[in-house]
């Protein structure tokens, strides 16, 4: 079922994407800066085949961005395929999630971000396939959008590389564990060597801060703890 309906979406995204991928080249800092828009994010590193039997290929931003540069590249793309090239098949994603379920995710750690805005980033993450990640000893902010954010750290000098679909899952454990009454949530969780949090993000700020560097206070609609 997983398969049918990321393949849908993926479907209906490629056609409204191919366009969206121009428009957000061209756009100027100022724009960039007003929309708190991600277009020229440098963001996380993803890792994986665009074409399926291709080889692998990297490319940086955050979800939306990449999502976009994949398409730019195979309007045809299926996340299925690369999913299945990396050995990540949806019945070993299916069971990674009954072990992630019973990890726990911590509540603190940053400024408050929207949840509604948060279940989009999940979309995103589970859409791209391939590996999601960061350079070692920094963060890479994987989505940002109306300064609610998603990052992932790598906490050692190695590199960070999670399955995309896992990043996903992560998220929303924190979502679903975290998440306040008024509409707000914030969170981390750590796995060995790696950590992931949802907060507060400056949107127009490039995507490699470490989350926690963001100013508490800085956003009037953010910051309200449960």
């Amino acid at each position: 079922m997983l398969s049918i309906s990321l393949f849908a979406i993926a479907a209906l995204l490629s056609v409204t994407t191919q366009g969206a991928t121009i428009a957000s080249i061209n756009k100027s800092p100022t724009e960039i800066q007003a929309r708190g828009d991600d277009a020229t994010d440098v963001g996380m590193l993803w890792t994986g085949p665009v074409f399926k039997g291709g080889p692998n290929v990297s490319l940086n931003g955050d979800a939306e961005s990449i999502w976009n540069q994949i398409i730019a590249l195979n309007p045809q793309y299926d996340p299925e395929d690369s999913a299945m090239a990396l050995g990540l098949t949806t019945g070993n994603i299916s069971a990674r999630d009954d072990l992630l379920s019973k990890r726990q995710s911590s509540c603190n750690g940053l400024e408050a971000a929207l949840s509604n805005v948060i279940w989009g980033a999940i979309t995103h993450l589970k859409l791209l396939g391939g590996y999601c990640g960061a350079a070692g000893g920094t963060c890479a902010r994987m989505t940002c959008a109306e300064d609610s954010g998603t990052f992932i750290c790598a906490e050692t000098s190695a590199n960070a590389n999670t399955p995309c679909a896992d990043t996903a899952l992560y998220i929303q454990e924190i979502v679903n564990r975290c998440a306040c009454p008024n509409g707000l949530v914030f969170g981390n969780r750590y796995t060995p060597g790696v950590s992931y949090w949802v907060g507060l993000a400056r949107c127009w700020r490039g995507g490699d801060e470490r989350p926690t560097d963001n100013p508490l206070g800085s956003q009037p609609n953010h910051g309200v703890k449960c």
